[in-house]
Formats: C-alpha cells, sequence, structure tokens
C-alpha cells in the first residue's frame, strides 16, 4: 500500500530542483535561510496531521541548523522531522516535515522556524492546522472521499530508481524459472540489477519473481543500497535458524514492497543507520519479524509483522530514535513490539498479543541522560509494559486499557487518557 507520504515524495522532489535552480543564481549573496513557501495547511493522514516544506540554506556556514516550532498547545504534540540539520556549508534545500497529533476538533496555528550558531534565522513558516470534522481512524476514508486502492497506485521511487511498470508489460524470466505469474518485471534503470534468486545484493536491486528457499536469502552490505521487492514473495521452505533479509553495517538501507515469509528472522539489520523499510509484509510461525540491532534512526512505514510465538518487532541496543508510522504488529506468545531503546516515535499503529507481557513491552532505561527522550507516541495502542528504571512513556491520543509500571512512568497527553 503507497501511504500518503510516499505519494507527496515527487512534491518534496520537485521542491528541491526547483531551490536548488534558484541557489545557482545566489552566488554571492549574504547568509540566508529561508522556506520555499511561506504558508502552508497540514493535511490529515487518518492519524495524524503533517505539513511539508524545503529549508533553503544559502552562503550559511557549516554547522548545526535546529528547527523551532511555536504556537503548539499543550494538548498537541507537534514534532519536525529533522528536529536539526547538520548543514555541511554547501548550498542547498533541506526537506522539512512537520509532524502534528491534536484532537479532531480543534484547529491552530504554527510557525516553524531555523536558525543556526551564528545568528542566521529563517522566517516564520506558517501552518493553519484545521482538522476535518468527524475524521476517521486510520485506513478509514472521510465521506466525501473515496478509499484508495493499493494495487492500482504503484510505490513512489526516488529519481534514481525503478518505477513499476505498466499493467500491459509482460513479465520478463530467466532461463528455467517460472517466476510470478501476474507480475510484471519492473523497469529497470541503469545501475539496477534484476534479482531472480538469494545471495549478496549489489547495490541497488529489484526482484523480479518470487523465490522459495530452504536457507538464507539476502544480504544486504553496502551503504546506500536499495532493495525493492515489487511485491513478489521471499518464503522459506525448511524449518530452522535463517534470515530472510540481513543488513550487516550498511547505512542509509532501503527494502520496500517485500512479503518475507516463515523465517526464524525476517529482516535482520545490525549496525545499519537510517535506514527504512516501508510497505513490507513479514510473517512467520517460528521466529522474529523484524530485529534491529544498534541501527539508529530506523523507520518503519506501513508495515505489517504478524509473528505468533515471539516478538513480532524488537528494536534493541541502541537502535535510537526509531520511528514507526501505520504499522501494525501481532503475535499471540510474545510481545508485538519490544523495546529497549530511547527515543522511539509510534504514529498510527496498532500491536496485539495474547502474552502477559504485553502487546508493546518498553525496557528502556534512564541512565542515557536527558539528550535521550524516552517517548513512545502512539495514536492505537493496546496493553503495556514500562520496564526499565528512570524511563518515561508518553501515550498521546490513545487509550490503554491496562498498562503495567516496573521501574518506569507512563504519562499521557492529554492527561488522564488511560
Amino acid at each position: 500500500m503507497v501511504s500518503k507520504g510516499q505519494a507527496r515524495l515527487p512534491l518534496v522532489l520537485a521542491l528541491i530542483v526547483l531551490a536548488g535552480l534558484a541557489l545557482s543564481q545566489q552566488e554571492g549573496a549574504p547568509p540566508s535561510l529561508s522556506w520555499f513557501s511561506s504558508e502552508t495547511g497540514a493535511s490529515w493522514d487518518g492519524s495524524a496531521f503533517h505539513a511539508d516544506n524545503s529549508l533553503i540554506a544559502t552562503s550559511v556556514p557549516a554547522g548545526n541548523v535546529s528547527i523551532a516550532i511555536a504556537g503548539c498547545p499543550a494538548e498537541w504534540v507537534c514534532l519536525a522531522d529533522p528536529a536539526s540539520i547538520d548543514h555541511d556549508g554547501t548550498d542547498k534545500a533541506y526537506p522539512v516535515t512537520l509532524l502534528i497529533i491534536a484532537p479532531q476538533n480543534s484547529s491552530g496555528t504554527l510557525a516553524v522556524s531555523a536558525s543556526d550558531s551564528t545568528g542566521v534565522s529563517s522566517g516564520a513558516w506558517v501552518i493553519a492546522v484545521s482538522p476535518p470534522s468527524g475524521a476517521q481512524p486510520p485506513g478509514q476514508p472521510h465521506a466525501n472521499e473515496t478509499q484508495e486502492q493499493p494495487a492500482e497506485q504503484p510505490p513512489v521511487q526516488p529519481a534514481n530508481e525503478t518505477l513499476p511498470p505498466a499493467a500491459n508489460e509482460t513479465q520478463e524470466q530467466p532461463p528455467g524459472q517460472s517466476g510470478s505469474p501476474g507480475k510484471p518485471t519492473p523497469q529497470i534503470p541503469e545501475g539496477f540489477t534484476k534479482v531472480y534468486a538469494c545471495g549478496e545484493l549489489a547495490r541497488h536491486s529489484v526482484l523480479v519473481n518470487d523465490i522459495s528457499t530452504d536457507g538464507n536469502c539476502f544480504t544486504i552490505v553496502d551503504d546506500n543500497s536499495v532493495l525493492d521487492c515489487a511485491g513478489h514473495s521471499i518464503t522459506q521452505t525448511k524449518q530452522g535458524e535463517s534470515y530472510g533479509i540481513a543488513v550487516n553495517g550498511a547505512g542509509h538501507t532501503s527494502i520496500r514492497n517485500c512479503v518475507i515469509i516463515n523465517f526464524s528472522g525476517g529482516i535482520i539489520l545490525r549496525s545499519s543507520a537510517k535506514s527504512s523499510i516501508t510497505d513490507t509484509i513479514v510473517k512467520s510461525e517460528a521466529g522474529y519479524g523484524i530485529v534491529a540491532d544498534s541501527s539508529p534512526d530506523l523507520k518503519l512505514s506501513n508495515v505489517v509483522a504478524d509473528i505468533p510465538w515471539s516478538e513480532a518487532i524488537m528494536i534493541s541496543a541502541e537502535s535510537f530514535d526509531a520511528q514507526l508510522l501505520n504499522v501494525t504488529a501481532s503475535s499471540y506468545d510474545g510481545a508485538a513490539l519490544y523495546v529497549d531503546s530511547p527515543g522511539i516515535s509510534i504514529i498510527g499503529s496498532s500491536f496485539s498479543t495474547s502474552a502477559f507481557e504485553g502487546a508493546i513491552n518498553f525496557q528502556i532505561l534512564g541512565e542515557y541522560g536527558p539528550s535521550y527522550a524516552n517517548k513512545m507516541i502512539s495514536s492505537h495502542a493496546s496493553s503495556l509494559i514500562a520496564g526499565g528504571q528512570g524511563s518515561i512513556i508518553l501515550v498521546v491520543n490513545s487509550t490503554l486499557p491496562h498498562y503495567i509500571e516496573r521501574g518506569g512512568v507512563v504519562r499521557f497527553a492529554p492527561p488522564g487518557d488511560g
């Protein structure tokens, strides 16, 4: 399924291109930070509100640029992504998204600004928030909208990656393989590699048929790698220790449009910073779904993890600042989501289990200090365990029928929603 966030990507890319053209004409200009658009409205996506813009840096020295939000009411949650930018000193445009969780019947105006340590600052990016009346829960359209049909909306890809083909294209098959009937081969641009079988992947790879294996499947070892399964499945046919996709020490990796079935480890990320998993389903009767180990800034978007007998999603070992958007995770005998790294943000997601340990099990210690905000932001959550001495779990616009504090503290925004 294509998220609305993905659907906005061409606009963001267009803004960056236009901004880049403007920057090229401003050589010798005084240092400045400016927004491509000074005003915009926030869009409702069924679980939260968002607004997109580009911050243009011209002749600004290298250093940190911070993003500040003014006018956010106490009962709202307003987050800038990114909250700060490590500017390299070159003229460029940075995409910035504002995420807002607010009561559906409220409205307001926010002002976003940017500044650096030398005193260079931007004007205000003014955002008008007008939540629609009668907004529906995630996955349901408004009364005046039609339901999106994911099958008719191929995922939006960056400019240097392949797009799914038209429906009338034929499936190209390697010799001796029948492939996946009804799933056309993506058009492969220069620099991308077609993948027909398990193995170590090239930097940019597109799967062109379903795969079955009795061992491990894909390994990713290069930074900035992309694996697009194009909706094809990767299935384990034999019980035992195995993984579907393993990312080993490769940062900025993107995995998308995959269906991973019956591995003891569906997707495993080790020391893989700033990676993402999008529009992917992981199912297994014996093993874990998605495991992030020492992989900070992981982003999961439109992910389903159905793992009956173990943890569906594990984020551990200093995998700080993970972001989960529209994630559905379920287990029968384990936690749907197990976290022992701080800074996680969860939006529009749901978790379920029959296990006593809770659908969401936080074991976050407070010893990391104030630089890490141990926050869980969720618009749909079930029972939760707050473990870890000193941790603070913030639950926003949610109802938790049951939660247990085992050293950690649960806080609600607005207060009293527990």
